[in-house]
């Protein structure tokens, strides 16, 4: 990447190797493990198998093998390839990120500037930043571009 403001290897303020603030690890209030609001197993809103309005097996309007025109965002691989997508809960303050086969794959949650991303064991796994337009890029825990939300 050549966009240095979008890069978390040249701007730290978006590294949370070197932001603790965004850091779900130092900063409690983001991680689901110290915040139960945010954990899918304590707080049954957020939760697919307990809210059928965010599981796309039960509400097909959100399921992109029924509706051509899902509410969330599509993910894609570093070759541009979509393999998945998310369902919004609370206005997008929590992301589900589920495969194309309607595998639920990990949480996304919302903090200053992107998203923390854990698996569905609630490990912190990567980490979202702005892509200086209308999505995302999504990084692993070493800073790793992976893929992007549109």
């Amino acid at each position: 990447m050549h966009n240095y403001s979008i890069n978390p290897l040249h701007n730290y303020s978006i590294n949370p190797l070197h932001n603790y603030s965004i850091n779900p690890l130092h900063n409690y209030s983001i991680s689901p493990l110290h915040n139960y609001s945010i954990n899918p197993l304590h707080n049954f809103s957020i939760n697919p198998l307990h809210n059928y309005s965010i599981n796309p097996y039960r509400n097909f309007t959100i399921s992109p093998l029924h509706s051509n025109n899902i509410p969330g965002w599509y993910y894609f691989d570093r070759k541009n390839i979509c393999t998945g997508f998310t369902v919004n809960v609370n206005g997008g303050a929590f992301l589900i990120l589920y495969s194309n086969n309607l595998e639920r794959l990990s949480y996304w949650i919302k903090r200053a500037t992107g998203y923390s991303i854990f698996d569905e064991n609630l490990y912190y796994i990567g980490f979202a930043e702005s892509d200086g337009s209308t999505g995302f890029n999504v990084f692993d825990l070493n800073n790793n571009w992976i893929g992007h939300l549109k």
